[in-house]
Formats: C-alpha cells, sequence, structure tokens
C-alpha cells in the first residue's frame, strides 16, 4: 500500500513551479493489497481520487461480475507543498473473487463536471482450491426454500479424514495448529435475514486456548492469570466432533471427522439470502511419515448457497389472512361480561404462534366488520386495534358495544399459513358468555343531570311588571340610567389593552428565536411536501408515506426523527395533547403502511392511505400543542 503515499511524498519534495490548486487536474489510481489469492479469498482494493469534490465518488459497478464486493471506510487528506494543495478521496473495497483464473479488474472511473476520469485497470490471480480429499467443507440450508417468517438453519460443515492405521480413531484437529476457517455470516449475518440463534451461548461452550478453528471475525477476552488486563483476542473455537460415512478419491468409505456451526436465521420479506463462500486455510493430516503424521497447508473453499424466500402473496390469500405465517391459536377474552345495551366492553383476541410458528410481528388485526354474527350484534368501535407484543403472543383490543339485550360474542376466526403444508388453514377462538340487558329508561331531569332550580327574586314573572305588561313603546324597554362603574373601569380597559400588546410583541420576538416552535409552526407544511414528493405506487411510495407521517411526530414534538418508533411517536403525541382516537389512528396506518411495503401496495391502495394521513395530520396539528 505504498503508492498513495508516495505520490504525496513526490509532491511534497517538487519545486514551486506546479499549476495553482484550483486548476491541478484530476486524476483516478487503483491498486490492489496483493496481485494473488484464492477463490472465496478477500483481497483489499483501493481507489485513490485527486483533486476531486468531496462527493466524487468511483463507480465499480464492474467490479459485481466476478466479485462480491463489500464498501469499507473512505480517508479524505490534504498535502500542502510550496502553497499548492493536493486533496486526496481514499476508497477502499474488500472484494471477494466467484470464479478462479487472471480476473480483470476493470477501472474505477470518476465524473466530475461532465467528464469520466479512469484510473488503470488491474489484474488479480485467482488460484482454484487444492485437489484432494483430505478435507471437505460444505454449507448446508434446510429447507433451502422457505416463506417469510419461516425459520430455517444455515450449516457450515467440516469434514475430515481420520489419520491413518492406529491414529485413525484420534481427533486429527489435536494435532494440528489452529486453521482459519472463514465464515462469513459469523457474528452478523446477511441482509435480510435475523439470526434467532443465540450466538454468544451457542459458541462459549467450543472455546479453546490452542487446537480448533480461527473464525477472523470473533473475538473473545481473555480470562487466563496471563491476561492481566483482559486482552481481546481471537476466538478458537472446536465444535464436538461426530463420525460420518462418505466416499474418499480413492473410492474407499471412511469415516470422516464431523465439525459443525448450525445457525437458524428467520427472513421476514421475500427475497433471495446468500450463505457463503466459506473458506478453510491451515495445516493438516494427509499421511504417515516414519510413523509420525505428515502435514501439507490446504486451501478449501465452500461455494455460496441461496435461500428463496418465498413471496406468500402468490398464494392467493384468503380475505381473513393477516399475515400470520405457520400454525396460531387464537383465544378471545371480554371485560366487562355484565353490561347494559350501549354500555362500551374491551374484546381482547390473543394471537400465540404453536412450536416453530413465525413472526408477530407481521400478524394484523383480525377484520370483526367481516363477522356477520358479531356485527350484527355489536357496533364495532375500533376496527383495526394496534397490536401490543408481550409474553410470546400478540393481543389486539377492540371496543364494542351490544345493539340489543341477550347477546354473546360469537367465535372469531383468522386465517394463517402452514408452510409444511403449503396451503392455508383457520383458527378460530371460543364463544364469550355475556350477560347484556336492556338500558335502564331515564327521566328529563335526569338527561339534564340534575333536578330544576326553583326559581328566585330574579325570574322573569316577578320582575315589575315583566313581559306580561302591554308595552306598546320600545322606548319603555331602555334603561335610561347612567352605569359610573363603567367610566371607572376605563383606566383599567387601557391598561389591560397596553398589556395585552406588550404580551403579544414578547410572544413573537420569542417564537422567532425558538426554533422548537418555528419547527412545530412548519410541521402539517412540510409533511404534505413529503406526501407530494412521494412517489405513486409501489414500496418506495409506502415508505416515504410512512416517512412523513413518523416526520410530523417529530416535527409537532421536536423529536429527531431518525430511529423514531410507531411507539414512540404515538407516546410524545400523546404528551402533547393528541387524542386517543388519534393516537390509534396513527398506529393504524403505520402498521397498514409496513404491510404496504413488504406486500407492495397498489396504487389504489396507496392512494387511499395517502388521503387518510393527510387527514391525520392535519387532525395532529390542530390538537397536539408545542
Amino acid at each position: 500500500m505504498q503508492l498513495f503515499g508516495c505520490v504525496l511524498a513526490a509532491l511534497a519534495a517538487c519545486a514551486p513551479g506546479f499549476v495553482a490548486a484550483a486548476e491541478r487536474p484530476v486524476r483516478v489510481e487503483a491498486e490492489l493489497e496483493q496481485s494473488e489469492t484464492w477463490i472465496g479469498e478477500s483481497v483489499l482494493y483501493v481507489v485513490g481520487v485527486f483533486n476531486a469534490p468531496d462527493d466524487a465518488e468511483p463507480d465499480v459497478k464492474g467490479l459485481e461480475q466476478d466479485f462480491s464486493v463489500e464498501k469499507g471506510q473512505t480517508e479524505n487528506s490534504l498535502s500542502i507543498v510550496n502553497g499548492q494543495r493536493t486533496k486526496l478521496l481514499k476508497f477502499s473495497y474488500m472484494l471477494t473473487p466467484k470464479r478462479g483464473g487472471r480476473l480483470e479488474i476493470p477501472p474505477a472511473t470518476v465524473t466530475v463536471d461532465g467528464k469520466a476520469y479512469r484510473s488503470e485497470a488491474l489484474t488479480l490471480n485467482v488460484k482454484p482450491p487444492d485437489k484432494q480429499d483430505t478435507v471437505m467443507l460444505e454449507i448446508d440450508v434446510q429447507p433451502k426454500r422457505v416463506y417469510p417468517t419461516q425459520p430455517f438453519k444455515v450449516t457450515a460443515r467440516v469434514l475430515m479424514k481420520p489419520i491413518p492405521a492406529r491414529e485413525r480413531d484420534r481427533e486429527p484437529m489435536r494435532y494440528l495448529r489452529p486453521a482459519t476457517l472463514r465464515i462469513p455470516w459469523l457474528p452478523q449475518g446477511p441482509a435480510g435475514a435475523e439470526c434467532k440463534t443465540d450466538v454468544s451461548k451457542y459458541l462459549s461452550p467450543m472455546l479453546t486456548q490452542d487446537r480448533g478453528f480461527v473464525i477472523p471475525s470473533l473475538t473473545v477476552r481473555g480470562s487466563t492469570p496471563f491476561d492481566l488486563f483482559e486482552r481481546s483476542r481471537q476466538a478458537i473455537l472446536l465444535p464436538k466432533a461426530r463420525r460420518e460415512n462418505r466416499t474418499a478419491a480413492d473410492g474407499k468409505a471412511y469415516e470422516y471427522w464431523v465439525y459443525e456451526f448450525t445457525l437458524e436465521y428467520v427472513a421476514e420479506k421475500p427475497l433471495k439470502v446468500s450463505f457463503g463462500p466459506v473458506t478453510l486455510r491451515g495445516p493438516f493430516i494427509t499421511g504417515l511419515d516414519g510413523g509420525a503424521p505428515a502435514t501439507r497447508e490446504l486451501y478449501v473453499v465452500a461455494p455460496e448457497v441461496q435461500v428463496e424466500i418465498v413471496d406468500l402473496l402468490a398464494k392467493n390469500a384468503p380475505a381473513d389472512f393477516t399475515g400470520a405465517i405457520g400454525a396460531v391459536e387464537l383465544r378471545a377474552e371480554a371485560q366487562p361480561k355484565s353490561l347494559r345495551v350501549g354500555d362500551p366492553l374491551t374484546l381482547e383476541l390473543v394471537v400465540t404462534p404453536t412450536a416453530g410458528g413465525g413472526s408477530l410481528n407481521l400478524i394484523g388485526p383480525p377484520d370483526l366488520a367481516k363477522n356477520e354474527a358479531l356485527a350484527n350484534d355489536f357496533t364495532i368501535i375500533d376496527e383495526r386495534p394496534v397490536g401490543e407484543i408481550a409474553e410470546g403472543a400478540k393481543r389486539f383490543k377492540y371496543a364494542l358495544r351490544p345493539k340489543r339485550a341477550g347477546v354473546n360474542l360469537p367465535p372469531v376466526s383468522m386465517a394463517y399459513f402452514d408452510p409444511k403444508k403449503e396451503t392455508f388453514e383457520r383458527a378460530s377462538s371460543q364463544p364469550v358468555e355475556l350477560q347484556v340487558t336492556d338500558a335502564a329508561r331515564v327521566n328529563t331531569v335526569e338527561v339534564h343531570g340534575g333536578p330544576r332550580v326553583a326559581p328566585g327574586k330574579n325570574d322573569l314573572r316577578e320582575a315589575e311588571g315583566g313581559i306580561y305588561r302591554n308595552l306598546t313603546d320600545a322606548e319603555e324597554l331602555a334603561d335610561r340610567r347612567y352605569d359610573v362603574r363603567m367610566y371607572a373601569a376605563l383606566p383599567l380597559i387601557l391598561l389591560a389593552a397596553y398589556l395585552g400588546m406588550s404580551f403579544i410583541v414578547t410572544r413573537q420576538r420569542r417564537f422567532a428565536a425558538d426554533p422548537a416552535r418555528q419547527r412545530r409552526s412548519r410541521a402539517l407544511r412540510e409533511t404534505r411536501r413529503r406526501l407530494g414528493a412521494a412517489p405513486s405506487s409501489g414500496v418506495e411510495a409506502a415508505a416515504q408515506v410512512r416517512a412523513a407521517l413518523l416526520g410530523l411526530a417529530a416535527d409537532l414534538r421536536n423529536l429527531p426523527e431518525a430511529g423514531l418508533t410507531p411507539r414512540d411517536a404515538a407516546e410524545a403525541l400523546a404528551a402533547g395533547g393528541a387524542s386517543e382516537e388519534a393516537r390509534k389512528e396513527l398506529l393504524a396506518l403505520l402498521e397498514t403502511l409496513e404491510l404496504s411495503a413488504y406486500g407492495g401496495a397498489s396504487g389504489g391502495d396507496l392512494a387511499g392511505l395517502r388521503k387518510r394521513v393527510d387527514e391525520l395530520a392535519g387532525r395532529l396539528d390542530r390538537e397536539v400543542v408545542a
């Protein structure tokens, strides 16, 4: 990595006859950390961009055909020599070759003011793995085709041929120094897949001091007496071995030693997830030399394996499917059970996944309006409640009012997808018995809230003559007396007007100096601007509408928008005075927009959601105080 340092050093030694900094030419240079590597082994690739703007990032898309590309750090440096400036932007990439041979690294291209600048092409010699049967390396995924939230297991498996002759019953790794095993999904899984295994708890029993596999991506803090400051060191792991019959290159069957690393994952959206490649490099026993084990340095590669997360929307889901994948149980609870017609009651539906069930996050509330028996007997106040996940279940609370006496809550059902059968099944709750009585009749006094107050002296009937006098001249109804109190209060009125004007001017000045209030005043306008700028349809449109709604909550309560969750937004708006109905509508819309982004909302659906968001934004703007 000497190229860029040498260039700057040469510039420092030059005479001051160079062009001024503003006129120095843009150029692009690239280099590889090494010119040779193996399939699946990463190599560092660095691109240096000289005298270009800060946003001049190189185009390296041509690398993706032969390499897996992972972007690293970007460095910015400036050198001033004899009044002349040289600016360097350095971009780092880790390239993992997908195939062997002499692979060309195409020129890195940077475009500045419409002109393209290119580096020179480079060549990387990629060696294939060794041909041998001493060590085998595999990636196993079960199953390879799953549905969203359906768990699957990924295993990196090392198989080692037994030691010849009398040593065949002893583990080969006990005789060897640690080999380097690169497992790309340890500890961080690939994008789109969430690891459900407690990695630390799973790997801790495998830790050893000097025998096993070094995992470069894992470190552990030392715990021996020599590690006085608990220094970090690379983890050496040795899983418990088992034996498995495999056929070697000579056609004979051997009891190979097998070491496995197995983790469980789930993905919540339809996509293809890649695991691998896995590489292994180290000394391995290939035979005996004078009765002692003979070792040779070997390099082994297991090619990547893909897992397909199937789009469930292609399965023609029934109308009462709300996102449950894997078998679930549905339970109904009601409070209170004794009430009168028209009184509110809370129906709580509890969705609990059975063993091997999917994620609760994607399960939406059943639509009670489609339950004919329930809709006929009850008024459904809250049709789309926001679910709460607790103790391994998701709970939905509905507000209902019985329409007539003697009614009970009928069973509620919801569809779920069984990934094993690849069919939709149905879960139902048990009916809930209620004691609903007729509402009591109330008289006029009860309706108005209390008894009528007896008339007093000032009752109209007892006024002097009252309206029962036959007055024919309107002048007789006028009060001709002067009210001295009005003139006495005039100075106070003027003083109050002065204080009021002073208060208004002071408040306006404070407002001009208060960023939070200014942000609050622009919240609705900014939200509607973002809604108008969002695309008309598609996953990205749903995501932008959702972001606009969260941004409204952040602006109204002067909170950072980044990282704001729906629950945080609802709690902040509640503290600002938002009504419970508005908060429920907010959470329901956010959940619906998440599902739209997951499934790909149609244009019509998204147009309706956008209108609901606009209406809710106006309502929150009226209700929430700064």
